[in-house]
């Protein structure tokens, strides 16, 4: 098993990653063989899609050859992609958004046999009023149309940071989806 992990938080020890980490613990717990990627998305310089469909129509590939150009092979043969960033202002932090509309231009099937997971934190006590809802929506809207799996880690730190049953949640869903793939 290959999981490729997008972490576009700005805090290295936050509360998004330590919820994330939780979560590939549990992983690791069932897996401890797989391969785990960091794809430090924090520190890329990714270009924003231009929408010139180049990728579709001529090259097979995005045009753009950034650092998000370098990250497209092992993000494709990956079986499991971990996106984590906190939710700002009622939906995805702008870094991961980026991230996420560059995907269309990976080669064709990119993003089909893989599992989706998100992880979010959120500074409200309602996920709701904090937008996290919209956050887990879209990744989940995604996951609908390729008809992928998907799996949402989220917590709020409006009480003051990611508490200890959230993070046991968050272990324990890991354990559960690495169990759920069968390489």
């Amino acid at each position: 098993m290959k999981v490729f992990i997008a972490f576009a938080g700005p805090r290295l020890k936050g509360n998004t990653a330590q919820l994330m980490n939780a979560f590939i613990d549990g992983m690791k717990s069932q897996k401890p063989d797989a391969e785990y990627i960091d794809g430090k998305v924090y520190q890329k310089k990714i270009n924003y899609c231009r929408g010139c469909e180049m990728c579709k129509t001529t090259t097979g590939v995005c045009v753009q050859h950034d650092e998000m150009f370098d990250m497209y092979d092992e993000i494709f043969d990956s079986d499991v992609l971990i996106m984590a960033a906190p939710t700002y202002w009622f939906n995805i932090s702008g870094q991961l958004k980026v991230f996420l509309d560059r995907l269309y231009g990976m080669k064709a099937g990119g993003m089909r046999n893989k599992a989706l997971v998100y992880i979010t934190t959120f500074g409200d006590v309602d996920e709701y009023a904090s937008g996290a809802h919209n956050a887990v929506n879209s990744i989940k809207e995604i996951s609908e149309y390729l008809s992928v799996p998907y799996c949402a880690v989220y917590a709020s730190t409006g009480m003051g940071g990611v508490s200890k049953a959230a993070l046991e949640k968050a272990y324990k869903q890991g354990a559960e989806l690495a169990k759920s793939i069968k390489k």
